[in-house]
């Protein structure tokens, strides 16, 4: 029998494959599901782990969902040349080879994070887009936001020592409200009237907010009553169409409220709020909403949404969290009286909170408290890192209060222990905010750049000389995640001990073809620190030839290649960044589909970025005619080339550029790339004494 579907799921595919297979253990509709994972011919023993993913998965998605998988087979297949990620189509999914092949002995732990997501998340889709598919284009997040919590939700039941869901708090949220703290944003549900708008909304609205949406629900009314409507949705609408209503209605029936009352706003409305916190001697707490903008220029007629906001509050006076919802634009609340409180408990809400400069760094230093503290997991103190940090961005927290704030860090590690698990994600936090400010003030004086590099090796150095180079088979997923984060800091942050380690490894690696002197999961991070840390020109080209042909080597496992690629762009040699540009215009050196890997490493290094932009404007045609099927790609070389500067004359050079051409097809993506340059430079300009006071500072400390 062929079963209902929509015309995007059909697929064939004809190529020279191997494959191998399995089934999984329980039947779905009289048999078990026959899987296989094809690749070409020498590659198919990569394919295994992924092919252990897919047949749990299926398992698992049949129970939670309460319908099973309804094909007799499931084919994965990696294919080299491929625009997407990946393509659910129904029973034969394709996929780019990085996104699933999984070498077991030479490739990394967060790219078997990577696969295992990826290979989840199209998994989803079987049920969510395919056996349930939006009625139409606004409701485009039913499928990606959905597929994108449940692919989490899978992952976390396969791994739950991975702690998936603080991961989800340090990456994909904050990807989401990145984006949606833009003006150029768009809603979830977004009104799609032309077929060049399509492309565009397959972004991190739809797939990450969507799913923080999503995430936000289901703690709110418990996971258990979340699920039972979610099965109510998909046995009511299978083989059909449905729409945003269509879910809250199926959620309210289970719960017993009006979800869709509450949720609405969330889902056709562009952006989300920031709770402003004020106390009085009193002890009530004073909150009011307003839509966050990340360039702090909010207009009074772009604050006119009333959120509904669950508020989750932890207190000193409660081992239990308060349920507490903020249905107004201001209200009072009594909680605690010395003001000493944490709202958004597990960080499961889609917000920002702005609390008093001596409130923020009250609760940095309660985080030292370890179990006798106020903050119970890993998720809240990433938060909190969170939060102080891109409401320095806007100019609701002066930059120097985030960075006092994570002084406060400096110690992390002697009381991680209590939780039973390490604080990469909190690090990884960090790190990020950090990267973003050295980022945006990469033109500023030199003291200013030293002060960064100081403030990294204060606080990345002693967990990375405590934790060494090596990964024992026998430690925690976590602790390996850690690692990852504090070397290339402390690295990047000229730690001298750091850097010589990384030296010596990497030409023991590359000279001495000793595959045991990097291991895999560093090896990204030692390419990168060797490049930076060159004595000389002549050393610099050394390094990056050496790189270059890690990269050509087609006997190394995909993710290791593409590692070595994104890493090409980390010199500081104008030479050798020109000649990296040069090979993205040559598919023979470099595949279209991979030209993104060097662009996004281009515009991530603040001593390559202007060449890339002048690159691209030199070539835009080029790449514009190339890209033309490719559009996806196209808005990536495009946010990369812009969106990194943080000088109004630039982003001026940049706006003229497009003056008089044809930008139907990717102008969201340049607004938006556009206009994150802009709150670059409002930030700097801004707060750009502050940052310099506090350079002095941590200079005359002699760290």
């Amino acid at each position: 029998m062929t079963h209902s579907t929509h015309p995007q799921l059909l697929a064939f595919i004809v190529g020279p494959f191997e494959y191998i297979e399995a089934y999984t253990s329980g039947e779905h509709n009289g048999s078990p599901v026959q899987v296989r994972v094809y690749t070409l011919p020498g590659a198919v023993e990569q394919g295994r782990y992924a092919l252990g993913v897919c047949t749990q998965a299926l398992e698992y998605f049949a129970k939670v969902f309460g319908i099973p998988y309804p094909l007799p087979k499931m084919d994965l297949v990696a294919i080299p040349d491929f625009e997407a990620g990946a393509m659910e189509n129904w029973g034969l999914v394709t996929y780019r080879t990085i996104a699933l092949l999984f070498d077991e002995k030479y490739s990394s732990i967060a790219f078997k994070k990577q696969v295992t997501y990826t290979v989840c998340h199209e998994l989803a889709h079987q049920w969510f887009g395919n056996l349930v598919t939006m009625e139409w284009w606004d409701h485009l997040w039913l499928n990606e936001g959905f597929a994108t919590w449940v692919g989490w939700l899978a992952a976390d039941n396969l791994n739950p020592d991975w702690d998936v869901w603080t991961a989800f708090v340090d990456g994909d949220m904050p990807r989401a409200l990145v984006l949606d703290s833009l003006r150029s944003s768009h809603p979830i549900e977004v009104a799609v009237c032309d077929p060049s708008e399509i492309n565009q909304i397959f972004d991190a609205i739809s797939y990450h907010k969507g799913a923080s949406v999503i995430r936000m629900l289901s703690s709110w009314l418990g996971v258990d009553v979340f699920l039972a409507g979610v099965r109510r949705y998909l046995h009511r609408h299978k083989y059909g169409n449905a729409s945003t209503g269509d879910l809250w209605n199926a959620l309210g029936e289970e719960a017993g409220i009006d979800v869709g009352g509450f949720m609405q706003l969330w889902t056709k409305e562009i952006g989300y709020p920031v709770l402003n916190i004020a106390t009085s001697d009193s002890g009530e707490v004073h909150i009011s909403q307003s839509r966050y903008l990340s360039t702090g220029d909010l207009e009074s007629h772009e604050d006119e949404v009333n959120w509904w906001v669950p508020l989750s509050v932890m207190t000193h006076n409660s081992s239990a969290v308060e349920p507490l919802t903020l249905t107004n634009k201001s209200q009072s609340f009594n909680l605690p009286a010395d003001g000493l409180f944490k709202l958004n408990a597990g960080q499961t809400g889609v917000y920002r909170v702005n609390y008093p400069r001596e409130t923020l760094l009250r609760l940095g230093e309660e985080c030292k408290k370890g179990k006798n503290g106020l903050f119970k997991n890993t998720s809240d103190r990433v938060g909190l890192v969170a939060d102080a940090g891109s409401l320095s961005v806007s100019g609701e927290q002066k930059t120097s209060a985030f960075l006092e704030l994570v002084i406060q860090f400096e110690n992390e590690d002697q009381y991680f222990h209590y939780l039973n698990r390490t604080t990469s994600s909190v690090w990884s936090q960090i790190s990020g905010h950090l990267s973003s400010i050295i980022s945006a003030w990469y033109e500023q004086p030199g003291h200013v750049l030293s002060a960064f590099k100081a403030l990294r090796r204060h606080l990345f150095s002693p967990l990375a000389h405590k934790l060494g180079w090596e990964f024992p088979a026998s430690e925690e997923y976590l602790t390996a995640m850690l690692r990852i984060v504090v070397i290339p800091n402390a690295g990047y942050g000229a730690d001298k001990r750091i850097v010589a380690e990384a030296q010596d490894r990497f030409w023991r690696f590359v000279r001495d073809s000793d595959a045991t002197a990097v291991h895999p999961n560093l090896r990204g991070i030692v390419y990168g620190i060797v490049l930076q840390h060159a004595k000389d020109e002549a050393e610099e080209t050394g390094v990056w030839e050496a790189i270059l042909r890690v990269f050509k080597d087609t006997s190394l496992p995909t993710d290791q290649r593409y590692i070595a690629l994104s890493k090409l762009g980390d010199t500081k040699s104008q030479a050798l960044v020109e000649r990296l540009l040069g090979m993205t215009l040559d598919s023979e050196q470099i595949r279209q589909q991979d030209v993104i890997y060097a662009f996004r490493s281009l515009g991530s290094n603040m001593h390559a970025r202007t060449y890339l932009w002048s690159f691209f404007s030199r070539n835009f045609d080029f790449f514009h005619e190339r890209f033309v099927n490719s559009m996806k790609l196209f808005d990536i070389l495009i946010k990369s080339s812009i969106d990194g500067f943080s000088d109004d004359a630039r982003i001026n050079e940049v706006e003229a550029f497009f003056v008089g051409k044809d930008t139907k097809e990717y102008d969201r993506s340049l607004r938006q790339a556009i206009e994150a340059a802009r709150v670059n430079a409002k930030w700097v300009a801004r707060d750009r004494a502050d940052v310099e006071a506090w350079a002095e500072k941590i200079n005359a400390l002699g760290w």
